[in-house]
């Protein structure tokens, strides 16, 4: 084994939509029950080769975790909003998908 050129592998780098706007990917991975809080890691190839990743949500959750692996995607970050049922704050998103 020592003979070969092994070559670490990575889940990619975090995409953050504030700072990289719009996210144009193909999914390739669904990552359940990561970390402490059990959360969903969405891993995605965008058109240059480059992997990123993006931690789930409640809205990012509800529509992306159905999509099969290969569904190209845009995701586009709307801002904060705010729940008028309990209040709170959240990041909200419009997620589209390439008709197949």
């Amino acid at each position: 084994m020592s003979d070969k050129n092994w070559k670490k592998l990575t889940g990619g780098e975090k995409h953050d939509f504030e700072k990289d706007g719009d996210l144009v990917a193909v999914l390739t991975q669904v990552e359940l029950d990561v970390g402490k809080n059990k959360s969903i890691l969405y891993h995605f190839q965008k058109e240059d080769g480059k992997n990123v990743i993006v931690w789930g949500s409640a809205v990012l959750d509800r529509i992306i975790k159905p999509l099969p692996v290969g569904t190209e995607v845009k995701i586009s970050y709307l801002g904060k909003k705010n729940n008028p049922e309990n209040g709170r704050t959240f990041k909200d998103y419009e997620i589209f998908s390439v008709d197949q």
